[in-house]
C-alpha cells in the first residue's frame, strides 16, 4: 500500500508490516509492529493504516483481527480481535464514510474507524456453504456481495435489499 501524503510504502511481512520511504527505500519506523497474524488487506484511511489479517489461510479454527496503525510510527491506535470473523469465511473490507464494512459467517458488520467499535447490521446473510467467500464492493448506491452462485445487495444503512441464489453452471460448462 502506498501513502502519497507521507511518501511511504507499507509491505506485509508474515506477522508484521514494513514501512519504507518511497524516496530512499529506508525503513521509516524504528520498530515493526507485531501483529496477531498475517495481514491480508491494508488501506490508508484518514485515521491511519487499516489492516485486516488472521492466521495462515490454510489453517482452520482461528479468527481474524482488524487493527488501525499510526502510519508515522507503526504503533496500534486500536486493535479489534474479531472472534466473530473466521478467516475462512470473511470478505474483504470496504471503507464508507468513517467505517469499514465487512461480511463474515452470515453476518454483515460495520467497524468504526475512530475507536474500533463494531456493530452487527445483518445477522443471517447466508450464502451457499460450498461457495467461496463472497467479494464485497461499494457501488454508488449500495454494497454488493457477489459469490460464485449468489449476489446480495445491502443498502448503505445496513439493511438487506435482496439475496439471490442461482443454480451453478453445469460441470461441463466452459470446457471446450
Amino acid at each position: 500500500v502506498f501513502d502519497a501524503t507521507r511518501k511511504q510504502a507499507f509491505i506485509p511481512q508474515k506477522n508484521s508490516i514494513l514501512a519504507v520511504s518511497y524516496e530512499s527505500g529506508a525503513s521509516t519506523w524504528s520498530a515493526q509492529p507485531v501483529l496477531k497474524g498475517h495481514p491480508y488487506q491494508m488501506a490508508i484511511v484518514d485515521q491511519g493504516l487499516l489492516v485486516l489479517g488472521g492466521v495462515d489461510p490454510q489453517k482452520e479454527g482461528d479468527h481474524d483481527f482488524i487493527t488501525l496503525l499510526d502510519p508515522v510510527d507503526g504503533k496500534p491506535v486500536w486493535t479489534k480481535d474479531f472472534a466473530r470473523l473466521d478467516h475462512q469465511f470473511t470478505s474483504n473490507f470496504v471503507i464508507y464514510r468513517r467505517h469499514a464494512w465487512i461480511y463474515s459467517k452470515k453476518k454483515f458488520w460495520c467497524v468504526d474507524l475512530i475507536d474500533g467499535s463494531s456493530q452487527k447490521l445483518i445477522d443471517s446473510l447466508k450464502f451457499a456453504s460450498n461457495e467461496p467467500t463472497p467479494f464485497l464492493e461499494l457501488s454508488d448506491s449500495a454494497f454488493l456481495l457477489t459469490g460464485l452462485n449468489s449476489i446480495a445487495r445491502v443498502e448503505k444503512d445496513g439493511s438487506l435489499r435482496f439475496l439471490t441464489k442461482y443454480n451453478p453452471p453445469p460441470a461441463h460448462w466452459g470446457i471446450g
